[in-house]
């Protein structure tokens, strides 16, 4: 097991990148690696619930799935001056 962090600058404005950034870390997730998130830039918007319940990208899948299976694999968020835990 792999402890990863994906860093994701791209925010709702160019979905496709920010969430291959979600695909990724959930697929890390889901095959047992520790994942940490670091938003920044633009990116810090993705964890607005507006945004993470309405977000699709193409090919990438839905934010609100991502989301959803990273909390059941207990990952971390980090933003530039902080550092929170999302918990169910």
């Amino acid at each position: 097991m792999y402890s990863i962090l994906f860093h994701i600058t791209s925010g709702p404005n160019n979905i496709s990148k920010s969430m291959l950034g979600f695909l990724l870390a959930r697929t890390a997730a889901e095959e047992g690696h520790k994942v940490e998130i670091f938003l920044s830039g633009d990116g810090v918007q993705l964890v607005r619930d507006t945004i993470i319940e309405n977000l699709v990208g193409l090919g990438t899948g839905k934010l609100k799935e991502h989301m959803d299976i990273l909390k059941k694999n207990e990952f971390q968020y980090m933003f530039p001056l902080c550092h929170v835990k999302i918990e169910e």
